[in-house]
């Protein structure tokens, strides 16, 4: 079990899992709760560092998963209408990784991205794909659009887990 502050945050991954969050004011009284949350009996938690939850991020990294059926040499890249994503500049695009991919259906997944980019920016954006003889393949369709958002703190998804990449020679 961890206890954080402001608001208090309680959470149990080693048994069946329970988050919950109380007044910091009142122990008594459950603000959130998802599951079981028994704030009455008695319990013992360590307390963890003192530094208030993130309410409002000011960066965020993003993390796109792109599901794309590839072939040995080919790369998928994000490239997108802000700097962080190369302002629409092929050569500026953000390489994915192939880490997860595998041959198996639903398992063609390219990610990564990891760029940060300021909470409340908005952005259209494109998965791209470099084939093994340097050419490209945009996707097809409109612009993705996104927003970062400003009450994520760390990593946010961008997109469905994964997106499709639309149409093309898939």
């Amino acid at each position: 079990m961890i206890l954080t502050s402001s608001p208090y945050h309680l959470s149990n991954t080693t048994s069946m899992a329970y988050n919950c969050t109380i007044d910091p004011y009142d122990n008594g009284y459950m603000i959130h709760a998802s599951g079981r949350c028994d704030t009455t009996a008695p319990i013992s938690l360590p307390v963890a560092d003192a530094s208030p939850a993130c309410e409002h991020a000011k960066v965020v990294s993003l993390y796109f998963p792109v599901e794309v059926r590839t072939e040995y040499g080919d790369n998928i890249f994000i490239v997108g209408s802000i700097p962080e994503l190369g302002n629409w500049d092929l050569s500026r695009a953000v390489p994915l990784n192939a880490n997860e991919y595998t041959t198996q259906p639903n398992h063609m997944i390219w990610n990564g991205g990891d760029v940060e980019v300021a909470a409340g920016t908005t952005f259209e954006w494109k998965a791209v794909q470099q084939n093994a003889d340097g050419s490209w393949l945009w996707e097809c369709g409109e612009n993705r659009v996104s927003t970062v958002d400003e009450f994520t703190c760390g990593k946010q998804t961008i997109g469905d887990d994964p997106i499709w990449f639309r149409c093309g020679n898939h």
